[in-house]
């Protein structure tokens, strides 16, 4: 009898000594606050990136708390891992789109070329 409860408090020291443990070496629970914000971040910077500026800002922001999150729970979790993916594709969209607003007045100049010149007539 006491050697299961000796086992028992055995595997819940090494359990609470883990990485996966809920609670940090003081006492305190860890929060998943940072992870979480990093994955709302993200997810605003993927629906935000077609405005630019505001998904690359957005994207970087939630790599920013994924990575502060990764470093204070110390695992990752699936929130921060769709923190940084989210983060990674909002940033690269909003710099798509960014570029495409700088040179879309070109595009659009050679579209109107290329659709208003008449096929049957030769240019000289």
């Amino acid at each position: 009898m006491q050697k299961n409860e000796e086992k028992r408090k055995t595997e819940k020291e090494a359990l609470d000594n883990s990485d996966f443990s809920l609670y940090d070496k003081s006492g305190r629970q860890k929060s998943l606050g940072w992870s979480v914000a990093s994955m709302a971040v993200g997810i605003l910077s993927l629906l935000l990136s077609p405005f630019g500026w505001t998904g690359i800002l957005l994207g970087v922001t939630a790599i920013v708390f994924a990575i502060v999150a990764r470093v204070k729970i110390g695992y990752f979790n699936v929130f921060i891992i769709v923190g940084i993916v989210s983060g990674i594709f909002g940033t690269v969209l909003g710099i798509f789109f960014c570029v495409f607003s700088i040179f879309l007045p070109d595009i659009l100049k050679w579209l109107e070329g290329f659709l208003t010149t008449d096929p049957n007539t030769e240019n000289v």
